[in-house]
């Protein structure tokens, strides 16, 4: 509404009626051709998007056009609207944006917003070098000020943090231990030397993955768990110097998609939408979705099972699957009674290891029982089985059918190997 006053006159507004429809949407529609005295209605109609505004708003009448306006307009018209309804809709997302413009807040005495106190500049922080910074951020938000402060050359910090953290994400554990925190409360690194060679190797090469190549190409990464001299774990028992290498466990959503590996049920699409969580009686309480999703996830990679930060999924979670409501530089590895009962009992577990077995016995009954023992311990482990597991294994599924089989692909998934990299 727009109201122009040139006089002395005054509107007064007794009341706004809001609409629950919001802000109707323009057109589109060119209405100058109206201001031509000489246009008539087949020019008026010409246009299909004219047309069609006209006929929805009931100001033509079709039936006076006969057969010619269903011919010249009306079938123009509905092939519009199909081709409107064909278009996907918009999807709206939760989303933020910085502002245009930023301000400085003042400090809150005692905590208390209510008791305003000086006003503080924006600026990096003080404890982390901001103080030596004398310019102030005085553009917008102060956001990219403080990006480029953070990922400065001459900020060892960071550098030293991201390269520990690719340390510890391909060796098993950090230069080090505590990567969320270098600082005063964190655990000193075991090499000092080392930690700070990879910070200038990634500061002056800002690659990760070029880095990640380097450590993956180094000695230190292709050693084994096992030192064969048993002097080096007396010199170095907490293997600081890395003299072999640690032992380590996959994470959750490996066990799981090598689970659905090794049982075929395994799907390798990339992309797609995620998969709802399966939902189990003991997952009850505020929030819990309406439907609940199979309990394989449809075989998908666990990387697409939809994350609910109230009801995750309960065999990942035995695992040490990390809680999404803050962000975690080291998960968690231990050791503890729900695992091997989450391995024992999982209807998850159970079925994969049936399609296991089925999978194993039909190769058996085509390749022989020797081959189809042998191809479970490479899939299982990754090599060939010694002369004594082939006898306990022939042993244990002779004469059972498919579930002896299933029984022994159960029994290779509960073992360490299975979890654990040599």
């Amino acid at each position: 509404m727009e109201i122009l006053d040139e006089g002395r006159g005054w509107i007064a507004v007794d009341r706004v009626w809001l609409s629950a429809e919001g802000v109707q949407q323009g057109t589109g529609v060119d209405w100058t051709v109206l201001d031509d005295e000489a246009t008539d209605s087949a020019k008026l109609l010409a246009d299909p998007v004219r047309a069609e505004a006209l006929l929805a708003a009931g100001l033509v009448d079709s039936a006076r056009y006969g057969d010619a306006w269903n011919a010249a307009v009306v079938s123009t018209v509905e092939q519009l609207r199909q081709l409107d309804e064909s278009v996907p809709q918009p999807k709206r997302i939760l989303s933020a944006a910085d502002a245009p413009y930023g301000f400085d807040v003042s400090l809150s005495i005692r905590g208390n917003p209510n008791k305003p106190g000086d006003l503080i500049e924006r600026r990096a922080l003080e404890n982390l070098g901001g103080a030596e910074t004398p310019q102030r951020y005085r553009n917008g938000s102060g956001r990219r000020e403080l990006a480029n402060w953070i990922t400065s050359s001459d900020n060892p910090l960071f550098w030293r943090t991201q390269a520990n953290r690719l340390w510890a994400r391909v060796m098993g554990r950090g230069v080090a231990a505590t990567s969320d925190d270098l600082g005063a409360m964190g655990v000193p690194p075991d090499n000092r030397a080392l930690l700070d060679h990879l910070a200038v190797r990634l500061r002056d090469h800002p690659s990760r993955r070029s880095l990640l190549k380097d450590i993956v190409l180094s000695r230190s990464y292709q050693m084994a768990s096992h030192h064969p001299d048993p002097r080096a774990q007396q010199v170095d028992a907490s293997n600081a110097h890395w003299h072999r290498s640690h032992q380590k466990r996959l994470n959750a959503e490996a066990i799981r998609d090598s689970i659905l590996s090794v049982s075929g049920r395994l799907d390798r699409k990339v992309g797609g939408t995620s998969v709802p969580v399966h939902l189990t009686d003991f997952l009850t309480g505020r929030g819990r979705p309406g439907g609940s999703g199979p309990v394989d996830g449809h075989g998908r990679r666990s990387i697409y099972i939809k994350v609910c930060r109230n009801f995750l999924p309960a065999f990942l979670t035995a695992f040490d699957f990390p809680i999404p409501s803050t962000t975690v530089g080291d998960r968690l590895v231990t050791n503890v009674p729900a695992q091997a009962l989450a391995l024992m009992n999982d209807p998850f577990v159970h079925e994969q290891a049936r399609l296991w077995g089925d999978r194993v016995m039909k190769s058996a009954e085509d390749e022989g029982l020797l081959v189809a023992i042998d191809r479970m311990w490479q899939q299982a482990f990754a090599r060939h089985p010694s002369g004594e597991e082939i006898a306990m294994a022939r042993s244990f599924v002779e004469g059972k059918g498919g579930e002896g089989w299933a029984d022994l692909a159960h029994a290779l998934i509960q073992t360490k190997e299975f979890r654990f990299i040599p």
